[in-house]
Formats: structure tokens, sequence, C-alpha cells
């Protein structure tokens, strides 16, 4: 709980012009993203930054949904 509120408050200070996303996985993981995922069809994954700052990217068949937060 407090790791969920701590990055809530991470993306909340990113600031108003980005929107934070949800990426919830097909193992139940869920990931805060600072802004919508781009899809790369040619290599066959997500990219995207974290909460945190930093760049990322996952396997489109490892993704259940995308949603915004």
């Amino acid at each position: 709980m407090l790791i969920r509120l701590l990055t809530l408050t991470a993306v909340l200070l990113l600031g108003a012009c980005s929107t934070p996303h949800l990426i919830m996985l097909t193992d139940g993981t869920e990931i805060i993203t600072a802004d919508k995922p781009k899809y790369n069809s040619r290599e066959g994954f997500y990219t995207f930054e974290t909460s945190a700052g930093k760049k990322a990217k996952i396997n489109k068949d490892k993704v259940k949904g995308i949603e915004e937060y």
C-alpha cells in the first residue's frame, strides 16, 4: 500500500501535461507509467517511462490491459 501511495505521489509530481496509465500484466502485476505507453508493432513491445522516470519496455504478450490511471 505504501508503495502504491509513493508511486501515485511521484506520478502526480510529474506535472499536469502527462497522463499516467496503468499497465495490467497477465501475471497480475500492475505498473503505473508517467504517460501513455507507445506500441512498436515491429518489435512487439510497449515502451514507456515509469513513474520513477526510467525508460522501460514490455512484451505485448504479457500485457492484459492498459487504462488511464
